[in-house]
């Protein structure tokens, strides 16, 4: 059921209740769009989907007036037709959350959002209180990231268990005893880590327990310094790839970019609640016997997957660039990004490279600026690891004067470093 009587009419003001995907393929094959891997669909024209794409088909058509007397309507019929084009299942805590996320942004009620799941099944009926408690207090905000973050990790591993009314209780409500946090990010990590297991008995996740959630959050310095490198972690991917909402339906590499951070940063999750709990990771065989190596782990995670890109966009255009540059003609911010390959702007850089021996001559350094003075390429690290520990860098703007790398490290306040180099 659609309020959308022809395909591809635009501008008639209608808005579907159902069938949305199968509308945008058949757009996508009316305009020759091609898959992700650059091929273009072979459907004959003898096919029935012809006759649709190019006449249109038939749609019943609800009058606005009808949901203006039954406001949620719409929403009903929705849930239904998408509900019976799928394998009944009942829903387990996480879908109930994105569930509550999604109707919130429509409704602006949680409690209407609630009551609204509460008619579905739900294997996790008892614990909708402490799922909508969550919902409220840890799913960061508008647009509800942290849930997002979580419903896209969670299909890396096809989480179906439960967590159970205990344990979704207590991650709800646990109080850490600090008189200002809350400890939103620790949270989300426990979370994502619950996702990750397949120890069970009964259908319930077994990693983690109630009584494992004090022992993380003791002592409290400890905690609330897992806190800060969560926070700033999760600041570094949302700055390098946005919302959910900003790259769905983007191209196939920018998507790509993206679930490559949440898969990040869901990493640092995992490894920062096995350490902090005393568990064995059994998804990976190196054991981290410190914050700053997982902080660490993490930073090369991050600036890994940007040289692997690096490198497959530079042997791609390799040739092609060197046709269209004018190098007796480039201006000094052009010569430097062209010296520097591995660098282009609004990156993601590792500040410690594995180069020990890099000589810091024609560069001077300090804990606010790094200079380097032409003729010298970016340092292969641009902060000092004894003093400064590890840092990740974006080059956040350049121009013929001086280049603008924004640190956002684990341990300190956001702070820029500018590379200066002389005309």
């Amino acid at each position: 059921m659609i309020l959308q009587f022809h395909v591809f009419i635009l501008d008639s003001g209608y808005l579907s209740l159902g069938c949305s995907h199968t509308v945008a393929f058949m757009r996508a094959i009316h305009h020759g769009c091609k898959d992700p891997n650059g091929e273009l669909p072979h459907i004959p024209k003898s096919d029935p989907i012809w006759e649709a794409i190019e006449e249109g088909w038939w749609w019943h058509v609800i009058s606005s007036q009808v949901e203006d007397a039954i406001p949620k309507l719409p929403q009903f019929i929705q849930m239904a037709l998408n509900a019976s084009n799928s394998i009944h299942k009942a829903i387990n805590e996480l879908e109930v959350a994105c569930q509550a996320a999604t109707i919130f942004e429509q409704t602006k009620s949680l409690q209407e959002a609630l009551s609204i799941i509460s008619q579905g099944d739900l294997q996790c009926r008892t614990s909708l209180p402490a799922i909508g408690h969550y919902v409220s207090r840890f799913g960061g905000g508008d647009g509800m990231p942290l849930i997002k973050f979580l419903a896209s990790f969670g299909t890396i591993f096809n989480a179906t268990l439960l967590l159970g009314q205990e344990f979704m209780g207590a991650l709800a409500h646990h109080n850490f005893n600090h008189p200002t946090c809350l400890f939103p990010m620790l949270r989300t990590a426990i979370w994502a880590t619950m996702l990750t297991t397949s120890k069970s008995m009964e259908g319930y996740a077994r990693l983690l327990s109630k009584g494992d959630l004090p022992k993380i959050g003791t002592p409290l310095t400890r905690a609330m310094q897992a806190e800060t490198i969560l926070l700033d972690a999760w600041k570094i991917i949302q700055a390098s790839i946005g919302s959910p909402t900003t790259w769905t339906g983007q191209d196939a590499k920018t998507e790509d970019k993206a679930k490559h951070g949440y898969k990040c940063f869901g990493k640092l999750c995992i490894r920062m609640i096995h350490f902090m709990a005393k568990k064995k990771n059994t998804h990976e065989a190196k054991e981290f016997k410190s914050m700053e190596e997982i902080t660490l782990q993490f930073s090369q995670d991050i600036q890994g997957q940007q040289q692997t890109e690096s490198q497959k966009t530079q042997q791609q255009s390799s040739s092609s660039r060197q046709q269209v540059q004018n190098v007796i003609a480039a201006s000094p911010s052009t010569i430097a990004l062209l010296q520097n390959n591995h660098m282009e702007l609004h990156g993601m850089f590792f500040g410690h490279a594995e180069n020990e021996g890099f000589p810091f001559f024609n560069i001077s350094i300090d804990i606010n600026e790094i200079k380097v003075y032409l003729p010298c390429m970016f340092p292969n690290r641009y902060c000092l690891p004894k003093e400064h520990g590890s840092q990740v860098f974006q080059l956040t703007a350049i121009d013929d004067s001086a280049a603008t790398m924004t640190q956002s490290p684990f341990w300190h306040q956001i702070s820029s470093s500018k590379c200066h180099w002389t005309n």
